[in-house]
């Protein structure tokens, strides 16, 4: 594109979006009248002017009460990994923007500047950027060998030739930071169909700068451009900006009578949009830095957006969201209304006090004579009253006319009312005591509902912040080195790579496989663990930390509960969910060193019971040895008795076989015997009848 083009782009939008904020202008102009207490314009003469600047009051206490939740404490950043690749990643992370947090941003000026342009204006601004600067240092050296300067360079050094001179260069980093800048709403113009600011097509953002700082950005917009804005600053007279459009000098645009040219100002803008640059119908993010000159306007520069989150740097918070609008409302259109009826009824109150009979001597006619007359209005101590009645009727003192109860009773409601609108309350008005003493619940329930609104409006910056340590996060990411992260966090992630290596091939037992499949699983592993590392891909959740008083409150109570319950469970309940809460109590009360030193806490043994512990480990190995070896002395003599008794059992057998057996030669004899008898009684007859038959 050309720089016509550019700017004829940059007038169009900044046309459309002028006459859209016009009358968030006009509604910012209204709030800031109303906050500071500026006259209505209807007071008249002899009658009070005073304003009740109710909204100031209420609106200076919201800002310190927003503010505390993030001023208070440290290490308020968490981010929790979606995927156990991002572990060490959301750790390293964690570390980088707690840190940058704490340490770099100035959280006492910052929040408060936030929360004060959002409850006066409606609408707090932030620029997110990144600071880089530095420090080069030159050393002068004799002449050196070609292989002499490799080995310098080598060691990060670079080797230059000045006029037939020799040096070694190096660039020192002073500044590495990233930054964040509450901005002033009239210098913001954004994109009128936006419903929030990550949806914003463009943003232009207005500033001044100086002629001699252009001048040492020289490298970065070039010698024609700062040599035609050179030429143009002797035509920088007015006291003050000229408005190119209007033509009217306004205070607003910047104080401009300096002496020294080099100090004289001029107007830049800042143009951030999607354009259409390399002419391939493809819009890109773009800033384009654009200078007005008079009645011209001068492209200085247009480059693509050099953040890697490829967003516009700037996020929105508004204190009351509007609908369809990056634009909220301010505290003055809660309570205004409330502000015109408490001067209303003020001013009448002093209107009546003023003309009340306070201060007038009443006299009763003939009282006084010409002398004490004069004695009485000169205060002397001893004044003759000619009467005979009382004192008190014959000299009477005006006094102020009474106001009415009902005045107070109406004081009281209003008050309530605008607490209720802004969350801030007089802390415990309106609870008593046996209240209190009767039920902690109830009274748990009542600081909770005068919190609801200032607790609402807390989550609002809660929500902004997110999106500026989501910038600060990707930016961090391209420009830090990985010596300046362990500076940082403490993590050497070289050797943590080495030891998530270890403890991987370890696991997957990498020794036990073949050489040349254990050297292709050792490259798989360390590729993975490298993804561990990878400044690509990194999938979170950031959570700040943040609470208000009275939620902290109930939170405490509540923790106090819960401990006094487990200690009667200590038993049932793992130890570690003892030191969490221990670890969060801490937070709450604001100890976050010290909630952190609960957290990384190892209880060390006592070496007394160590030692007490051992022995008895070694009693109870002794008298475990001594049953071992009872039973197997049992063990033995049963056998003994098993064998024994199988002896005993054989000896039985053999004694009854012996007795069988004799038992059965005597039946055996028996048998022969009679077997025997038998036959000699057989042989007998035989012989008889033998005997018989020869005698025949």
């Amino acid at each position: 594109m050309t720089d016509k083009q550019v700017i004829e782009a940059f007038d169009n939008d900044y046309k459309i979006s002028k006459e859209q904020k016009s009358q968030v202008d006009n509604d910012i102009d209204k709030w800031t009248q109303i906050y500071d207490g500026d006259p209505y314009g209807n007071e008249t003469t002899n009658h009070s002017k005073f304003v009740w600047k109710i909204v100031q009051k209420q609106g200076e206490t919201l800002v310190s009460n927003l503010a505390k939740p993030f001023i208070s404490g440290d290490q308020n950043i968490m981010i929790t990994p979606v995927t156990d690749k991002d572990v060490y990643k959301a750790k390293i992370d964690q570390g980088i923007l707690n840190h940058y947090h704490d340490k770099t941003l100035d959280k006492n000026r910052f929040y408060k500047d936030l929360a004060r342009v959002m409850t006066k204006e409606g609408t707090g601004w932030i620029r997110v950027g990144w600071k880089r600067v530095n420090k080069r240092k030159s050393i002068k050296i004799g002449q050196i060998t070609p292989e002499q300067a490799i080995q310098i360079q080598q060691q990060g050094f670079e080797v230059v030739e000045k006029n037939g001179e020799m040096y070694i260069e190096k660039d020192n980093i002073v500044v590495n930071v990233p930054t964040a800048d509450v901005l002033k709403n009239g210098r913001v113009y954004t994109d009128p169909l936006a419903n929030k600011s990550k949806d914003m097509r463009f943003l232009i953002y207005e500033y001044e700068t100086s002629i001699g700082e252009i001048s040492e950005q020289e490298h970065i917009y070039g010698e024609e451009v700062v040599a035609k804005i050179k030429k143009y600053q002797g035509d920088l007279t007015a006291n003050y900006f000229e408005d190119v459009e209007s033509g009217v000098l306004s205070a607003s645009n910047g104080f401009n009578n300096y002496d020294d040219k080099a100090k004289k100002k001029i107007k830049i803008y800042e143009y951030w949009v999607d354009m259409d640059i390399d002419d391939d119908d493809v819009p890109v993010p773009c800033v384009a830095t654009i200078a007005y000159l008079g009645s011209e306007k001068l492209l200085m520069k247009l480059k693509k957006n050099p953040y890697s989150f490829k967003k516009i740097p700037f996020v929105g918070i508004p204190l009351i969201p509007s609908l369809y609008s990056v634009w909220g409302k301010s505290i003055a259109p809660l309570i205004e209304d409330i502000q015109y009826i408490y001067t209303m009824l003020m001013r009448g109150v002093i209107d009546n006090t003023a003309n009340s009979n306070n201060a007038v001597k009443f006299v009763k006619k003939g009282a006084l004579d010409a002398t004490n007359h004069q004695r009485l209005m000169s205060k002397e101590p001893l004044v003759e009253v000619n009467t005979t009645e009382n004192i008190n009727t014959a000299v009477m003192d005006g006094g102020y006319n009474q106001i009415p109860s009902s005045i107070f009773n109406l004081f009281a409601m209003l008050d309530q009312e605008a607490e209720g609108m802004t969350g801030i309350s007089k802390i415990m008005q309106g609870v008593t005591g046996a209240h209190m003493n009767a039920s902690a619940t109830n009274f748990t329930a009542t600081l909770s509902m005068s919190q609801v609104r200032l607790l609402d409006i807390t989550q609002n910056i809660n929500y902004g912040m997110k999106e500026v340590l989501e910038m600060w996060m990707s930016m961090s990411l391209d420009y830090l080195s990985e010596d300046e992260i362990k500076t940082i966090t403490g993590i050497d992630i070289e050797q943590v790579k080495i030891k998530e290596t270890q403890l991987l091939m370890q696991q997957y037992q990498i020794d036990q496989l073949p050489p040349e499949v254990a050297q292709k699983a050792q490259m798989i592993i360390m590729e993975e663990v490298n993804d561990m590392f990878t400044k690509e891909d990194l999938n979170y959740d950031i959570r700040i930390k943040v609470g208000t008083d009275g939620v902290k409150e109930v939170r405490i109570n509540q923790l106090n509960m819960l401990m006094q319950q487990m200690g009667a469970l200590s038993n049932m309940v793992d130890p570690m969910i003892l030191k969490d809460l221990l670890a969060e109590y801490a937070e709450l009360m604001d100890f976050p060193v010290t909630a952190e030193k609960i957290r990384e806490f190892t209880p060390q043994p006592d070496p007394a019971a160590q030692q007490a512990q051992q022995l008895e480990l070694a009693k109870l190995g002794a008298e475990a040895q001594k049953d071992a070896a009872l039973a197997d002395n049992a063990t033995a003599r049963a056998e003994q008795v098993r064998s024994t008794t199988a002896l005993k059992e054989a000896g039985i057998d053999a004694d009854l076989a012996g007795k069988y057996s004799q038992v059965a030669k005597t039946y055996s004899d028996i048998d022969t015997q009679e077997r025997e008898s038998d036959r000699s009684a057989f042989e007998t007859g035989v012989k008889a009848a033998q005997g018989g038959k020869g005698e025949k």
